[in-house]
Formats: C-alpha cells, sequence, structure tokens
C-alpha cells in the first residue's frame, strides 16, 4: 500500500483511494462487522506475511459487483454509526491512578474481570470475563457511555475528542468508479 492508499483499476482506468491511518484503522474492529468485510473485499492482506508485510507489488483480482455491494454497505454503517466513530475515546478511573486511550485490566464490574480497550480509534470496548482465562461473558460498546460503577476503582469516566472520519467523503467517489465501469472484475493494488 502505499502509504494509506489503494488503487482500484479496472476498464484500464485507475482510481486512488486514499484514506488517514485514523480511518483504516476503523476497519479492525470485530464489533465493526461491515469495516472488517470491507477490509476482507479489498484482500490486503491475502500476500500479507508477518515476517514480510504487505509486498510491493500485492495485488487482488475481486468482483466488481460483490465490491461495490460491500463498499456501499459499508459506507451506510459510517453514515449510521458516524456519530460514534467521530470521537477518540479515552478513560480515567476516580479511585486508580489508570488512564489513558489504549487498554488496562485489572479492574471488577458486577463481579467480573475487566479489560477496557479504546483502540481503534472510534471505539471504547469493555469486555468483562470469568476467573478462567479467555472467558468472556459480555463485550459492550461504551462510547454512549460517561461512567460506569466499578467494584474496586471507582469510577471509570469515559472522555471523547472529535476526530475526522473521512470515510464518508471518500467512498461515494469510489462507488461511482465501480458502477461505471464495464469489466466484471476490477484489481486492487496494495502499493
Amino acid at each position: 500500500m502505499e502509504g494509506n492508499a489503494v488503487i482500484i483499476e479496472a476498464d484500464g482506468i485507475q482510481h486512488k483511494l486514499i484514506a488517514s491511518g485514523r480511518d483504516w484503522h476503523l476497519l479492525h474492529c470485530k464489533l465493526f462487522s461491515e469495516g472488517m468485510l470491507f477490509l476482507e473485499a479489498l484482500g490486503v492482506y491475502k500476500n500479507f506475511t508477518v515476517a514480510k508485510g504487505i509486498p510491493e507489488d500485492s495485488k487482488v483480482e475481486v468482483d466488481r459487483l460483490t465490491f461495490c455491494q460491500v463498499t456501499e454497505k459499508f459506507l451506510g454503517a459510517i453514515q449510521r454509526d458516524i456519530e460514534l466513530l467521530q470521537y477518540d475515546y479515552s478513560f480515567s478511573f476516580t479511585g486508580s491512578p489508570h488512564k489513558g486511550s489504549a487498554a488496562v485490566s485489572g479492574f471488577m464490574v458486577d463481579g467480573h474481570y475487566a479489560f477496557l480497550s479504546a483502540k481503534p480509534n472510534g471505539f471504547c470496548i469493555l469486555k468483562l470475563m470469568d476467573s478462567s482465562p479467555n472467558s468472556v461473558v459480555k463485550e459492550l460498546d461504551i462510547r454512549n457511555k460517561n461512567e460506569i460503577e466499578t467494584d474496586n476503582w471507582g469510577i471509570l469516566k469515559i472522555k471523547k475528542k472529535k476526530s475526522k472520519v473521512t470515510w464518508q467523503d471518500i467512498l461515494p467517489p469510489l462507488i461511482e468508479f465501480l458502477k461505471r465501469c464495464k469489466s466484471t472484475t476490477v484489481i486492487i493494488h496494495h502499493k
């Protein structure tokens, strides 16, 4: 990928999709399934290896209409969730020095061990677990909350800072490009 861009090619024409790093990271939250589907449709990780990352000449060929439908669905999800996605979230506790905008564990909520993550930006997820490892009881999207009472660290305070989401600006031209094309497939270059 060239910086934060991919190139979609069809009918001998190229469309460059440039998004901010923050916008690309929105695609990595499993609670945002449309983002994960869009990322999968882009095929960015089809040629990825842990040792070498994404090769310079990485590209995939995908069905144009399917890619267009996934892109439209993703745009609809961005428009639906923009009031939550347009913020970066951070947290603090009234009874603990822990604060930040990444992740924290070690506290309890409603008798459950808790893990809080404010990453990727645009999300704030609270996982409640039993005592056994990897036993998530609930996974809660807490972006609409201001405060949550904890069992041992006082009140969890959630703060929001407005940030720019550009997907709603850059996806419509991509959708229009895909609809104008005549070929059945498109090639997506991850330069």
